[in-house]
């Protein structure tokens, strides 16, 4: 953050002003939509417990937000989000190795942000769980003596991980979609790829609050549901859910964020 020139004042005397500059950046919430028809029969002849409705609209919103995520991924491990403060990591430096140092990587990433309080830790599943095998982290956590987090863990977590380095949080991306259209084979790969990101994201966000990104949200999730007496043998239900994002950016400069790639082979 910038420093006031001056922030003291006497009880007469003219106090100082700061003034923040609001950006002029514009974003658009975009429509995300999908529908599903459930035959009437089928919710006539449904026994307690299964509610085809209620089913239907569930199944639409996880696909919803797996694309949500798909989309929260690719702007997460992009290097273009970061400026300078980016790593590609290569041969016996990446964490899967006996001679990589994701500790040493872990701070020095976080010196290179200006911005480095209230930081989350976001890592794709195949990266986490070497790092968790990693010979320095596994020292750096296992072999301390207790302290204030309590007595020396027998296992490296998230939570122990992101105590060490004072992290708000960790998140490890464990999502995998299937690429393949019907009827071709499942093609399941990961949604968060071999990257990991440390970046400022407060507690409680603020439209002039600093930050790597937020969601602008134009509504929540809306459910709706249609009966059309013509569709089918006895008409089906048109199940249909729907939501307006925009993924963005705010600083994409560095100061708030630190990406190494190719963390893992």
């Amino acid at each position: 953050f910038d420093t006031a020139k001056m922030d003291t004042a006497g009880q007469l005397g003219q106090v100082a002003e700061v003034s923040l500059t609001p950006s002029t950046s514009p974003y658009t919430t975009l429509n995300h939509a999908l529908r599903e028809w459930v035959p009437n029969q089928v919710v006539e002849n449904a026994d307690s417990p299964i509610q085809p409705l209620a089913h239907a609209e569930e199944n639409l919103a996880r696909y919803l937000m797996l694309a949500r995520e798909i989309r929260v991924s690719a702007q997460m491990f992009s290097t273009a989000n970061y400026g300078s403060n980016t790593l590609a990591l290569a041969g016996g430096s990446r964490w899967d190795t006996s001679t990589g140092t994701p500790v040493t990587d872990t701070w020095s990433g976080i010196q290179a942000i200006n911005v480095n309080d209230e930081m989350l830790a976001v890592y794709g599943e195949q990266v986490w769980n070497k790092l968790i095998t990693n010979p320095e982290a596994k020292s750096y956590i296992t072999n301390r003596p207790s302290s204030e987090a309590g007595a020396t863990p027998l296992l490296m977590n998230d939570d122990t991980w992101g105590k060490a380095f004072g992290f708000r949080g960790v998140r490890v991306g464990r999502m995998r979609s299937n690429s393949a259209n019907d009827p071709s084979s499942a093609s399941y790969g990961y949604v968060w790829g071999k990257s990991a990101a440390f970046v400022h994201v407060p507690e409680s966000p603020g439209i002039m609050t600093t930050a790597f990104g937020y969601t602008f949200r134009w509504r929540q999730l809306q459910h709706r549901i249609h009966f059309d007496p013509i569709r089918g043998v006895e008409g089906a239900f048109m199940v249909q859910v729907n939501h307006s994002d925009a993924e963005q950016i705010i600083d994409s400069t560095g100061a708030t964020g630190y990406l190494y790639t190719t963390c893992v082979s």
